[in-house]
């Protein structure tokens, strides 16, 4: 993907691009940024249809730093990208969100804990014998 936008992609001269870059290019309108949130998006974008289908749950709270640090792009992203492929089936469901017919995506609030929290988690899921 790099080489599909060199000359016209500051950031597609790194050796490495990490999260920060991505941030950091949205934020100046780089092209290789936005390709690389809209594909980036995608699996989450599928897991919240899936969860939307099997249960009916339409609210999500996305967390997390990238998806943060990316902020309102990062929520339009997942709209525009897959979130509501299955609208047919929410019509026919009668769901109803305040925007329309969808699920509902926000940001959650920013917090240096939820790295944290997945940290503990994973040492007490180590430390406990299975």
């Amino acid at each position: 993907m790099k080489e599909r936008f060199a000359g016209s992609s500051p950031i597609a001269s790194l050796k490495q691009i990490t999260a920060t870059d991505i941030i950091d290019g949205l934020k100046k309108g780089d092209a290789l940024a936005q390709e690389a949130l809209s594909i980036s998006v995608v699996p989450l974008a599928n897991a919240i249809s899936l969860i939307n289908l099997a249960t009916g749950v339409d609210r999500f709270i996305i967390a997390g730093g990238f998806a943060l640090g990316c902020g309102d792009r990062y929520v339009k992203e997942l709209n525009k990208r897959e979130l509501n492929k299955s609208l047919e089936w929410q019509q026919f469901r009668g769901q109803f969100t305040e925007n329309g017919v969808g699920i509902a995506v926000i940001l959650g609030a920013a917090n240096d804990f939820n790295a944290l929290k997945g940290l503990a988690r994973m040492m007490e899921s180590l430390a406990t014998p299975h």
